[in-house]
C-alpha cells in the first residue's frame, strides 16, 4: 500500500511537471524563441516516452502494464487539455520558416504520436468493450472495463482542437501540395464558375484550405434562392479561402469577405478580382476583420479600454501572446489590421460563414462580432459548421444570448455508415482522404439545408429531427422565470456530434416584433 502510495505521489507530480511545460511553453512561444525551442523539445520527449510507456503495455501486457498504462493515459489527458498538439503545430511552423528542419521533423513526430496514442487508446477500448459483451455477467471484468468507459473517452477527446467530423476534412493531400486555385462549378446555375485561390500554411493557418463545411455551403448557395437576394448586403466571417462569398458575388450577391488571418488577405484578393473581372463590378471586396476588437469595442463601456490588434507594437512583426501566430508571420501582415479595416460602421443584412467555432474562445468574440455588424431588426446570420462538441454549441448559444441573439440550429443528416468511422478521429483533417461517398453526402446535406431555409424563414421549429431550425439552448440569462427559454438541452445537443450543421443567429427583438 505504501508502494501505492509513493506511485500515486510521482504520478501527481509527473503530470504536474507536464502541465507545466505545456504553459511555460505557450508563455515562451513568442517572447524567447530559444527557451521554446529547448521546451519544445522536452513536450516531444514527454509525448514519445508516454506513447511509447502505454503502446508497450496495452501490448505486451508487462507486470504492472495496467498502471503504466492508466498513468500514459492520465499523461495524454493532461497534453489534451493544455493544448499540447495546437503549441507543437505553432512550433513546426517556426522552425519550417527559419530552416531548422531536423526540429520541425522531430516536432512531427511528436504531434503524429500524440495522434497515434489517441488512436491506440480508442481501438483498446473497443477491444475491451467487446470483451466485456462476451463475459457478460463477470463482475470483476466489468469493474475493470468501466475504467474505459465511452464517457472517459469523451473526456479526451472532447478537448482536443479540430476533433474530425464525416467529412470536413480539408483531405489527405492538402499538407503536401502547395496553393492551387480550386475550380467549383454549379449544378443548378449553369454556366457559373467560381475560381478559389489557396493560401500557404504558414501565411495564413487553417485559413490555407477549403474545408468540408465551405463545400456544403457553395452547395447551398447554389441550390437556394435565400442568397440570391441583389438587395442584400453579405459579410462573410473567418473566410479562409472565401468559397462562400465568391459564389453570392457570382450570382450577383454584394459581399464583403473578411480575415483575421493577414496571410490569407492576398489570395482572398485575386478571388475577388476573378469575380469582380466576370461580374463587370464590385461584387466582392476584401476586409481585415478580427473578431476581437468587435469584442473589445462592445466591452469598452462596462471594462473601459481593452487591448486591440491595432495597440500591439510591431515588433519584427512579432505579436502579443493573446494573438494567433498567424498574426506574426513575415511580410503578410503588410499593416492590413490599417490599411485593410473593415470599416466600425459596416453592418449587413446577412452575415455567414463557416466552420467557424472549434475552440472555447471563439465564441465570446465570434457573438460580438454577429451582434456588432448585423444590421437591427431583420439581419441575420447563418454559419455553416461540422460539430465537433455539444459543449462548443452551447458555449456559442450562450455568448449570443448575452449580445441579445437568438440561436437556432437544423441537422437532420447523420452520416451514413462508411463515414462512421471518421466522428471520433482526431487530427484527420489533415491527415485522411476523403471518402469516395464525399460529394454525395455533401449534396444531401445541402439539399436539408436548403429546404430548412425555405421553410422556416421567420419562425425556430422545435422539432429538430425535421429540416427546420430548432432553438438550442439558454438565448438570454433572464429569460423566463425558469432561468432558460425552451430550446435544445444538452443531451439533445450532444446527439448533433458528428454532423454538419447549420446555425442561424438573429435578433432577438426580431422574434419578439413577430410575435
Amino acid at each position: 500500500d505504501e508502494d501505492d502510495d509513493d506511485d500515486d505521489d510521482d504520478e501527481e507530480e509527473e503530470l504536474g511537471r507536464i502541465a507545466s511545460l505545456c504553459e511555460r511553453l505557450e508563455m515562451h512561444l513568442v517572447a524567447d524563441e530559444k527557451e521554446a525551442v529547448a521546451l519544445t523539445r522536452r513536450v516531444v520527449e514527454t509525448i514519445e516516452k508516454e506513447a511509447a510507456a502505454f503502446l508497450s503495455s496495452s501490448a505486451l501486457k508487462v507486470k504492472g502494464g495496467d498502471k503504466r498504462e492508466r498513468r500514459a493515459k492520465a499523461a495524454k489527458r493532461v497534453l489534451t487539455q493544455h493544448h499540447a498538439e495546437r503549441l507543437l503545430q505553432k512550433m513546426l511552423v517556426k522552425m519550417l520558416k527559419i530552416g531548422e528542419e531536423e526540429m520541425a521533423g522531430k516536432i512531427g513526430d511528436g504531434i503524429e504520436q500524440l495522434y497515434r496514442l489517441g488512436k491506440e487508446r480508442k481501438e483498446v477500448r473497443t477491444f475491451r468493450m467487446e470483451k466485456k459483451s462476451m463475459v457478460a455477467g463477470a463482475t470483476a471484468s466489468a469493474a475493470e472495463d468501466d475504467e474505459y468507459s465511452d464517457a472517459d473517452a469523451d473526456d479526451d477527446e472532447r478537448t482536443v482542437e479540430l476533433r474530425e467530423v464525416a467529412c470536413s476534412q480539408v483531405g489527405a493531400d492538402a499538407t503536401k501540395r502547395n496553393p492551387e486555385v480550386q475550380l467549383f462549378r454549379m449544378q443548378f446555375n449553369k454556366g457559373v464558375e467560381v475560381r478559389v485561390h489557396e493560401s500557404s500554411w504558414s501565411d495564413a493557418g487553417l485559413a490555407w484550405r477549403i474545408w468540408g463545411s465551405a463545400k456544403v455551403a457553395f452547395k447551398v448557395v447554389d441550390r437556394s434562392a435565400y442568397f440570391r437576394d441583389k438587395n442584400k448586403t453579405y459579410l462573410e466571417l473567418g473566410s479562409g479561402c472565401g468559397l462562400i462569398s465568391a459564389a453570392i458575388a457570382s450570382l450577383g450577391g454584394r459581399c464583403t469577405v473578411t480575415e483575421g488571418a493577414p496571410g490569407a488577405l492576398t489570395a482572398l484578393r485575386k478571388t475577388a478580382e476573378g469575380v469582380n473581372d466576370v461580374a463587370k463590378t464590385e461584387a466582392m471586396k476584401v476586409a481585415f476583420l478580427d473578431w476581437r476588437d468587435d469584442l473589445a469595442t462592445l466591452e469598452e463601456e462596462k471594462n473601459g479600454t481593452v487591448e486591440r490588434i491595432e495597440d500591439v507594437p510591431n515588433n519584427n512583426n512579432k505579436s502579443n501572446l493573446s494573438c494567433n501566430f498567424v498574426h506574426a508571420n513575415k511580410a503578410t501582415f503588410d499593416n492590413a489590421h490599417v490599411t485593410m479595416r473593415l470599416p466600425e460602421d459596416a453592418r449587413f443584412d446577412c452575415v455567414v460563414g463557416s466552420d467557424l467555432v472549434y475552440d472555447q474562445q471563439h465564441c465570446a468574440a465570434l457573438a460580438a462580432a454577429i451582434a456588432r455588424r448585423l444590421k437591427r431588426p431583420h439581419g441575420e446570420a447563418i454559419i455553416f459548421l461540422a460539430v465537433r462538441s455539444e459543449e462548443l454549441l452551447m458555449a456559442f448559444s450562450k455568448k449570443c444570448g448575452k449580445r441579445g441573439l437568438s440561436v437556432g440550429v437544423c441537422a437532420p443528416i447523420e452520416p451514413n455508415e462508411n463515414l462512421e468511422d471518421f466522428s471520433k478521429t482526431t487530427g484527420g483533417h489533415a491527415h485522411r482522404a476523403l471518402p469516395e461517398s464525399a460529394d454525395e453526402y455533401w449534396n444531401a446535406v445541402a439539399k436539408a439545408f436548403s429546404e430548412c431555409l425555405l421553410s422556416s424563414r421567420n419562425d425556430f421549429d422545435f422539432d429538430s429531427s425535421s429540416s427546420s431550425f430548432a432553438p438550442l439552448g439558454v438565448s438570454s440569462s433572464s429569460s423566463s422565470s425558469s432561468g432558460s427559454t425552451p430550446g435544445f438541452a444538452k443531451d439533445a445537443a450532444a446527439k448533433l456530434e458528428g454532423r454538419f450543421a447549420m446555425v442561424r443567429v438573429t435578433p432577438r427583438d426580431q422574434h419578439q416584433n413577430h410575435a
